[in-house]
């Protein structure tokens, strides 16, 4: 890939939050027929037709030895350092550098409002917080963060499938079948919650971040 950042992009949505953790790359993961891992710039798939216990340890060598013969570094993009640990779950975290990956996660519309890609890349995680479920996705931006707040809150107002439940200044609220959506913007950074079954977990999530 490009870049480290690019290759952990594609590793986050090509694994399962299900799949079993391996330690081969950076970040690894292996289902029944496949070990994928990324490390550095490259992004690796070892994958095979059976399942049994010789294949899976020859697959698992062989992933091995591509990953020693791979000296670039990388890790985890910087934007991630921004997540609180607290109720996440685990291998749920995804890049987001571009309007594809984005309404993989979240679609919003066809337009790409939140500028991702563009003036700004994203990061998602999930949370369980007393047994009900939070996604976060935050967009870190270079440049506009405050016109593509505004053009994004503008974007829900004209939008008759949301419901305005704003009750804080500084953390906009909309609902939609029976969910809460949370927005808000801090310095150059874009917070927004969604599946949001109770507002203060949304808040929750979001006051604990910075």
């Amino acid at each position: 890939m490009k870049s480290s950042e690019s290759a952990f992009g594609i590793f986050s949505f090509s694994r399962n939050k299900n799949f079993e953790a391996v330690g081969i790359g950076e970040y690894g993961c292996e289902s029944e027929y496949s070990i994928s891992f990324c490390k550095g710039s490259f992004y690796v798939v070892v994958e095979s037709f059976f399942s049994d216990s010789d294949i899976r340890n020859a697959r698992k060598e062989f992933a091995r030895y591509i990953e020693n013969n791979i000296e670039e570094k990388g890790g985890i993009p910087e934007i991630f350092n921004n997540f609180r640990d607290k109720n996440s779950i685990s291998n749920t975290e995804k890049y987001i550098n571009g309007i594809i990956s984005l309404n993989n996660i979240l679609f919003i519309s066809d337009e790409n409002i939140l500028d991702i890609g563009i003036s700004g890349i994203g990061a998602y995680r999930e949370y369980t917080i007393s047994e009900r479920s939070v996604r976060v996705i935050l967009v870190k931006y270079n440049k506009n963060p405050e016109r593509i707040f505004n053009n994004t809150i503008s974007f829900f107002q004209k939008n008759n499938d949301y419901i305005d439940y704003s009750r804080e200044q500084d953390i906009r609220i909309w609902k939609k079948n029976g969910k809460y959506f949370l927005l808000k913007k801090v310095n150059n950074y874009i917070i927004c919650v969604f599946d949001v079954q109770k507002v203060k977990d949304g808040v929750n999530i979001i006051s604990g971040l910075f």
